[in-house]
This record gives C-alpha cells, structure tokens and sequence, in this order.
C-alpha cells in the first residue's frame, strides 16, 4: 500500500487480513479499518488488536451489504403478497 492510504477489511472475520496489512504498514500512515457484523468474532478481532497493540487499525461492528435497502420501523412493516392490493392503496 501506498503512504497515508485506507484499508477497508469488509467481513473481517478475527482480522487476519486487517492485522497483516496494519502491521506490515505501521510506518507508512496506512489506516485500516475492519467491519465485523458477528458478535463473536468482533469480540476476538477487538482482541487481537489490543494483543498487537495496533492504533492504526478501526473497527465497526456493523453488516455490510451491497443491496439497497429501506428499514421501516417494526409498527409500520407490512408483509403482503400479490394478491392484497390492500396494502397498496
């Protein structure tokens, strides 16, 4: 990687990827930053910074997707099928 760059680990999983990018670029400026939507695995990625002492390395523990999505509030999902036109109007 280039100097001052961002890394984005998406699905970091525990951080072997994440972990080998910080540290094999600890002296170049590089930001990593690692997305791990599993509890456990976030609790281990978090971990396995903290053992290496990585400040370069961020995490979210969030889902990541590709698909373009609308949440709406529990009270106003309606589930309906092709034939409630119902739910349309």
């Amino acid at each position: 990687m280039n100097e001052n760059e961002t890394f984005v680990d998406v699905g970091a999983n525990i951080g072997s990827y994440s972990l080998r990018v910080a540290n094999d670029n600890k002296n170049k400026g590089v930001e990593v930053v690692a997305i791990e939507a599993h509890p456990e695995n976030f609790k281990a990625l978090r971990r396995n910074i903290q053992i290496n002492n990585f400040r370069n390395v961020k995490t979210i523990n969030k889902a990541a997707s590709d698909a373009i999505v609308m949440i709406l509030p529990k009270l106003a999902l309606i589930v309906c099928t092709l034939s409630c036109y119902c739910c349309w109007r």
